[in-house]
């Protein structure tokens, strides 16, 4: 197998900065994931419309897994990888603060959608960047770092909207955390 070893991709600060962007790409998208539903009824959707719109969602997310594929094979997965971060930051904030109406919703969904095509191409530049010869445990590292913010970033917004009946705060958190991991990504 060929590639660095742990401690050879520990001494690089762009496996730091890749585990950056994914702890905050995962920790944004698990607290809002959980609360897709509640958070367009909370703009004004009823809920049957907002299960609708996840379906749809993720309906979308198919071509475009396809899409950002090719991009991420063409050209480099670092920039691919923060376009697509940064466009669900922007998603989360159109919803946070845009008016509650028909395109408002279509934009969001369309920007999610791209940021959810980021998951594949996050975990193949681990690949290209520091090859096979760790690879499991590079990317399980990485899944382990962003596991209390994924664990704890759904509370904070349930925790939040339960005490404000608004989930804008949690939504303007989860996008500087996206834009962060984005920022990160280009770093690489």
């Amino acid at each position: 197998l060929t590639g660095y070893d742990l401690s050879g991709a520990f001494r690089t600060i762009t496996y730091w900065f890749m585990f950056i962007g994914s702890v905050c790409r995962l920790t944004s998208k698990g607290g809002f994931m959980v609360h897709f539903i509640p958070i367009l009824v909370w703009k004004g959707v009823d809920q049957e419309m907002a299960s609708i719109y996840l379906g749809a969602m993720l309906f979308l997310v198919v071509p475009l897994f396809l899409c950002f594929g090719w991009l991420a094979d063409n050209f480099p997965k670092n920039l691919v990888l923060a376009i697509t971060t940064i466009s669900g930051s922007a998603a989360m904030l159109i919803i946070a603060v845009g008016p509650s109406s028909n395109l408002t919703i279509f934009i969001f969904l369309l920007m999610f959608s791209i940021s959810e095509t980021s998951g594949s191409n996050n975990w193949a530049t681990i690949g290209d960047y520091f090859g096979r010869k760790s690879y499991g445990r590079l990317r399980g590292l990485t899944q382990l770092g962003a596991t209390p913010g994924v664990l704890l970033a759904p509370i904070f917004a349930g925790w939040w909207f339960d005490k404000t009946a608004s989930y804008e705060f949690p939504l303007w958190c989860f996008t500087v955390c996206g834009v962060v991991g984005g920022i990160s990504y280009l770093l690489m």
